[in-house]
């Protein structure tokens, strides 16, 4: 699946018929005539075929097709259309499908041969900033709340800074993926030195960690991070 972008010579409407007479594996699925001002043809193409039609005159540019995320329950690699998963939260996240996560876990599938839901694990967090995460404990969209079904320990913030939360949103990702797991964040915002030193807290490397009230014996066996300092 492709997305054709007119190079302007042709708008999209005049490029369509120019794209089937030229590759008998075209098919269009869609198109868009006012797509930034010259419209967007989209639709299936062999392989074989992409790069005569990436360098034809008439063409600007050709982009990949993305699948949609689909919430249906997965039957052994594949999706099965027509079934939800059990809802944690508010929020169905995308990397319970993206990694079919019901497929090792029990708490989206009874029937699951293996129940990997995060038990006895830690896993810290780090990118910019957590912020205020009251609403999403009492939602269930974050672990805390002592009626949580499924895990009643709060997160654990090692540093926080004032930021876009994005911290908060992975660890919601984090937690429906692995719901019985110990969470943890901290900054990466206050420089390399600091990002450093928080990958090791959340570790609970002996000489980083934070006071004990602010550690609470944390110690992470995953650490992940969409930080990078690009020096």
């Amino acid at each position: 699946l492709v997305d054709i972008h007119p190079s302007g010579r042709v708008n999209a409407e005049q490029l369509l018929p120019i794209l089937q007479q030229r590759f008998n594996s075209f098919t269009m699925t869609a198109l868009d005539k006012k797509y930034k001002g010259v419209g967007v043809v989209e639709g299936f193409i062999a392989l074989d075929d992409v790069p005569a039609l990436g360098s034809m005159h008439e063409v600007r540019s050709v982009s990949l097709g993305l699948k949609p995320y689909l919430n249906v329950k997965t039957r052994g690699s594949f999706i099965q259309v027509g079934t939800t998963l059990p809802l944690l939260g508010t929020v169905d996240d995308q990397g319970v499908y993206q990694h079919r996560v019901d497929q090792i876990n029990k708490f989206y599938n009874p029937s699951a041969r293996s129940d990997f839901e995060g038990q006895g694990m830690s896993i810290g967090f780090i990118s910019d900033s957590f912020g205020d995460g009251s609403t999403d404990v009492a939602n269930f969209d974050l672990p805390g709340a002592s009626n949580n079904p499924v895990n009643t320990q709060p997160v654990v913030i090692l540093q926080d800074v004032s930021g876009t939360n994005e911290g908060r949103g992975m660890t919601q990702i984090g937690y429906k993926m692995a719901p019985k797991a110990r969470l943890a964040f901290a900054t990466a915002d206050l420089g390399e030195v600091g990002f450093a030193n928080n990958i090791r807290a959340l570790a609970g490397l002996s000489g980083f960690k934070y006071p004990p009230s602010v550690q609470q014996g944390f110690a992470a066996d995953v650490v992940c991070d969409d930080v990078g300092y690009a020096d």
